[in-house]
């Protein structure tokens, strides 16, 4: 008989743990370790073993020896201990390194030791290495004294589903001493459902852990000041503690100090006003990034693109990376704009990377709030060329 693992639990936890990317970001950077993927690891092998568990048939009736039945009862084994030590790794990631719940429970094994400790020694004789113990009952030990296990055989006179005969490698200890250590197949479920369960638990921490993290984040407040660099400065570093470097608005509030900080060329023919106007757009976006991080919800702000298009798309990668594949065709329509003289005509020999893209996007931007909806490539080729609108 296999234990009952619910396959609802483990598929419930996987998805609290992907609800809100939060969580994710809150695991991903922990003291410069990636603890993320210790609980996606766990998550796997967890679905893993309960899925496939009942594949594994063990035949403990008869009498005896029988190699198919001793490799199967090996898996079993190892099975539920990493099912097992995967619950336990979680608690030890999402808690913080509290023991987790079970962690002095005695009450399947009854043996005067944690049932974590005994299972070990479950683990070693049946599975692991039972060629290299260091106990022959899991309980007492005898300095300098090592034990080495039989192949586990059916049938028992202490009524076990699975036995094994223990030898010391002490030669007071003849055969005639020799140690039966035996196991039921009833309580070894017992004992992984016990710790499956848990899983109920850690749903309820992740709910915990984030409604901390917020309601903390909430009660500090994010300092202000008039000056729009410093202030994206400041929200910078608030987006990073409250949600990481690389969720949140981390690419906005970059773009949004790019394009501040930078200035046009001395040689550049550009309408001033469609710069400027850029600019005062940009900053207006200040105030609502600063109340989606004090309010630490990142819907409260949300910038709508202002374009739509394979090909815009392929100049800003052009603008990104000259080199790319896809770049060279963003060149060519990056190009075709300025002999349309949609863009300026001093583009085609000016190629530092933030200016480019200032002017291109001021422009989106202009054709954006002028036509309403989002701006196509063959919007910007039917513009009257600048200064005959």
């Amino acid at each position: 008989m296999n234990p009952i693992l619910d396959p609802s639990l483990i598929k419930n936890f996987r998805e609290k743990a992907n609800e809100d990317r939060l969580f994710q970001q809150l695991y991903k950077n922990i003291d410069g370790k990636n603890k993320w993927n210790i609980i996606c690891s766990a998550m796997d092998w967890i679905d893993t073993i309960v899925e496939g568990i009942e594949s594994i048939q063990l035949k403990h009736t008869g009498l005896g020896f029988n190699a198919i039945q001793s490799l199967n009862l090996m898996q079993y084994v190892i099975s539920l201990d990493l099912l097992v030590q995967s619950i336990i790794k979680l608690y030890d990631v999402i808690d913080n390194g509290t023991q987790y719940k079970l962690y002095t429970d005695q009450s399947v094994f009854n043996k005067g030791i944690n049932d974590d400790v005994y299972f070990k020694q479950i683990r070693a004789v049946f599975g692991t290495h039972p060629i290299d113990l260091h106990s022959a009952d899991g309980i007492n030990k005898t300095k300098g004294e090592k034990f080495y296990a039989s192949w586990s055989a059916t049938g028992s006179l202490e009524n076990n589903d699975f036995h094994v005969m223990i030898y010391s490698d002490d030669p007071a200890n003849d055969e005639h001493d020799q140690i039966q250590f035996g196991i039921n197949i009833s309580e070894i479920n017992e004992y992984a459902e016990k710790r499956y369960q848990l899983l109920t638990d850690l749903s309820r921490k992740v709910d915990q852990i984030l409604q901390t993290h917020i309601a903390t984040c909430r009660a500090k407040l994010i300092p202000s000041t008039s000056n729009s660099i410093d202030q994206l400065d400041i929200l910078l570093e608030e987006n990073k503690k409250r949600f990481s470097e690389t969720y949140g608005h981390v690419s906005t509030i970059r773009y949004i100090q790019r394009m501040l900080k930078t200035e046009l060329s001395k040689e550049a023919d550009v309408d001033p006003n469609l710069i400027k106007d850029y600019k005062a757009f940009l900053t207006s976006l200040i105030p609502d990034i600063k109340k989606s991080l004090q309010i630490m919800d990142i819907r409260y702000f949300k910038w709508n693109y202002t374009h739509v298009g394979k090909e815009i798309e392929r100049i800003q990668i052009f603008m990104h990376d000259f080199r790319n594949d896809h770049g060279l065709v963003g060149q060519t329509l990056y190009e075709e704009l300025i002999k349309k003289d949609v863009l300026p005509s001093y583009l085609l020999t000016n190629f530092k990377k933030d200016e480019m893209q200032l002017v291109f996007d001021a422009t989106l931007h202009r054709e954006f709030s002028r036509l309403n909806k989002r701006v196509k490539y063959e919007d910007l080729i039917e513009l009257e060329p600048q200064g005959q609108e």
